[in-house]
């Protein structure tokens, strides 16, 4: 016999699973969304800010995720080949951790590398499920090219926006 204890943690437990399986099927969009996140001072930060006319590489991360940490030290390792794009690193975090995780791996940059916080939990609605590490391409047209679900070696990156 069940006591309603394990009914009610039954119930919470199916019905993650099913929003869980609809939010999978959710596809990344076809061109780069209008989208409203936050800056590390706790601004709005829309698509508007964003240096127009570039390709665009959105970076999901969380910053204790040891993937997500090998993905920036690969990027930013490699940040001049990348020539003119914006790279755009989404979290849901805390500022202090996004900051600490910005200035270990992209202090100095000079490539547009935007930081900024989904405080709001948004960006399944704007990018389509996704999971950190999450890396989406979109080439200077705002097309999408292709999604990523784990670190990716850079030069894999670069060759989508050729």
């Amino acid at each position: 016999m069940l006591k309603s204890g394990s009914i009610f943690c039954s119930f919470w437990f199916f019905l993650g699973s099913f929003f869980s399986v609809f939010a999978q099927k959710q596809a990344p969009p076809t061109n780069f969304p209008q989208f409203k996140f936050y800056d590390l001072s706790g601004n709005a930060f829309t698509n508007n800010q964003i240096k127009a006319g570039l390709p665009m590489v959105v970076f999901y991360f969380d910053p204790d995720c040891d993937h997500c940490q090998l993905e920036a030290k690969m990027i930013s390792s490699e940040l001049n080949s990348f020539g003119q794009v914006n790279l755009l690193w989404v979290s849901t975090a805390e500022e202090a951790a996004i900051k600490s995780f910005q200035q270990k791996f992209f202090a100095g940059a000079k490539t547009p590398v935007y930081f900024v916080r989904d405080k709001d939990y948004k960006f399944d609605g704007y990018f389509g499920y996704s999971v950190a590490p999450t890396i989406l391409v979109f080439g200077k047209n705002g097309i999408f090219l292709k999604k990523f679900t784990n670190e990716i070696a850079p030069v894999e990156i670069r060759n989508l926006l050729k």
